[in-house]
């Protein structure tokens, strides 16, 4: 059986809470002790992260300030530059220190040849748990998912693309993926959850927070989803305040968090677990701007 936490998140001006659950964290010590995980978030940055940006100084402000932080990124880091302009974004990301990022649509329209070039620059952790890889120079540059551990807190990402019949790229055999997204994602917080022992199961997604239309969307992907504490998603360079909540296909609350796009925004979820109140949860959710928005 899979273990879950049910999220409740009250918004407002102040700290937004995420509610109590009852799994009882193995890595907690003493009766009492408090343990705070920060997860810093950002998409379709477009390879802005150069002179200008306040992103950079912000994400190392909030090192400083605490002992447990991941960052990510949601796809579409790389930008529409020349292909010097796409290595020093992926330089400026790995000097900033990303946990993981998937890819995003421009990314792929790079083409898979040139980006699988640009391995060799690549200290961060590339996320592909959707996309038929297999078969293309990225077969042995992406994972399919990442565990990662922080102040006892285990935490499983793994990464839904954008929608691959929809890209200016023939280089994906999107036929070759035997099952939806929907399916593979409810496959992996199954996995990471009951096999990796994750505490907290983050989906990073490039699909979109919502359409009009049928077009998969992250609020579609979390009303069927089964597992997945936290959205963390881009595509649509939609600026969010706070945390946009979903109940999931068991009636579970779901999370999802956009940080605009451009890195004029960062995002952050604070979670607190205290072991001797039920291993119950408490976030900041919500994004910080990270310079003055266009007018």
């Amino acid at each position: 059986m899979m273990k879950r936490r049910t999220f409740l998140i009250k918004t407002g001006a102040g700290v937004a809470l995420m509610g109590a659950g009852a799994f009882p964290f193995r890595a907690m010590a003493a009766s009492g002790e408090r343990v705070k995980l920060t997860i810093l978030h950002t998409n379709d940055l477009h390879g802005q992260l150069g002179e200008g940006s306040l992103l950079p100084s912000m994400v190392e402000t909030i090192r400083r300030e605490e002992v447990h932080v991941l960052l990510f990124d949601a796809g579409d880091f790389v930008g529409s530059g020349t292909e010097e302009d796409k290595r020093q974004a992926v330089e400026r990301m790995n000097a900033l220190g990303y946990d993981a990022v998937i890819l995003g649509n421009q990314e792929l329209e790079w083409g898979l040849e040139t980006l699988s070039q640009q391995t060799k620059y690549v200290s961060f952790g590339v996320i592909g748990s959707d996309y038929p890889l297999n078969s293309t120079p990225l077969v042995d540059w992406r994972t399919p998912y990442a565990v990662l551990k922080k102040g006892g807190i285990t935490v499983g990402v793994f990464g839904l693309g954008a929608d691959a019949n929809l890209l200016d790229s023939n280089s994906l055999n999107v036929k070759s993926a035997s099952e939806g997204p929907i399916a593979r994602a409810n496959a992996f917080a199954a996995r990471l959850r009951e096999q990796e022992q994750c505490d907290l199961v983050v989906c990073l997604s490039h699909l979109g927070f919502q359409y009009a239309g049928a077009r998969l969307s992250d609020v579609e992907l979390a009303k069927q989803s089964r597992g997945i504490d936290l959205i963390l998603g881009g595509g649509t360079h939609t600026f969010m305040e706070g945390p946009f909540m979903v109940k999931n296909a068991d009636n579970q609350e779901v999370a999802i968090h956009h940080a605009g796009c451009d890195g004029l925004l960062l995002g952050r979820v604070d979670v607190y677990v205290e072991e001797n109140k039920g291993a119950q949860w408490a976030a900041h959710a919500g994004v910080q701007g990270a310079a003055a928005r266009l007018a």
